[in-house]
């Protein structure tokens, strides 16, 4: 009986033309969020087949899920599964994979030649002696890369996420060590511009990091990530008693950031 074998959801015989073409649109969390639907959908059918069936199918460990986040009832529900389709889904999930990938790069290349720009940008207003009618809040302190930073996080690219943070960050801190003085008709109160110059900076710092930590929060993070430097650890700042985790070689990064930052103030 045709009963025993699954039924692949029809979306799935076209997801990597279709993601592509989000891609191709620059619509980056669409394709995000279609591709990773996909590679669930994908993981659930062949876990069902293997529960079925499992002398006879080998999954390979990249499709594997760790017992606590098994759907009860989703994907294959215990089903079996023709050879061609076992062919089709793996060569799918591979396929999928590859876009992973190029999106990922596609978004932190964007995000560094952002940073460039805004950091060439920076040195030119300072080095320009009309820059004090200039107004008062920077473009870097805009917080426009976001949707890209959490999109990296999501697709387990956790080490680009953290490099490309830092660096906007860091073009932040630049910005607060050289805050305009607060005037005076008497001129610049040095104790007062050092007192200035270091609320805002070690503000800006511990906001920073606060910030780090909470792209890590999603609960997805660490669902597509294979790699050793993605191990992750416990985070101190876990909310309601559930330790939220944060991939160790990203919380690395983060510290060597900062001590470098600090290196600058003194």
């Amino acid at each position: 009986s045709n009963s025993i074998y699954v039924d692949i959801p029809a979306y799935l015989s076209d997801i990597t033309e279709e993601a592509s073409a989000f891609i191709k649109e620059s619509r980056y969390s669409d394709a995000t969020a279609l591709i990773l639907k996909g590679k669930n959908e994908i993981v659930d059918i062949l876990e069902g087949h293997e529960q079925h069936n499992s002398p006879v199918v080998n999954v390979p460990p990249s499709l594997r899920r760790s017992n606590s986040t098994q759907s009860a009832g989703g994907g294959g529900g215990g089903k079996k599964l023709h050879k061609k389709q076992q062919a089709l889904l793996q060569r799918t999930n591979l396929q999928l994979d590859a876009l992973m990938d190029r999106m990922a790069k596609r978004l932190a290349e964007n995000l560094r030649r952002k940073n460039e720009a805004l950091k060439a940008s920076a040195k030119r207003e300072r080095a320009d002696p009309l820059s004090t009618l200039a107004p008062l809040v920077s473009p870097v302190c805009l917080n426009d890369d976001a949707v890209a930073l959490h999109l990296l996080v999501k697709l387990g690219r956790h080490q680009e996420a953290a490099t490309a943070y830092a660096a906007r960050r860091s073009l932040l801190l630049s910005e607060c060590l050289h805050e305009r003085p607060i005037s005076s008709p008497v001129g610049m109160d040095a104790v007062i511009y050092a007192a200035q110059l270091s609320s805002s900076f070690f503000s800006s710092l511990a906001m920073a990091v606060e910030g780090f930590l909470d792209l890590f929060m999603d609960p997805d993070a660490d669902k597509n990530s294979g790699n050793d430097d993605n191990t992750s650890i416990n985070s101190s700042s876990g909310i309601g008693g559930g330790g939220k985790r944060v991939p160790s070689g990203a919380l690395a990064a983060i510290v060597l950031w900062c001590d470098s930052e600090l290196a600058k103030f003194t």
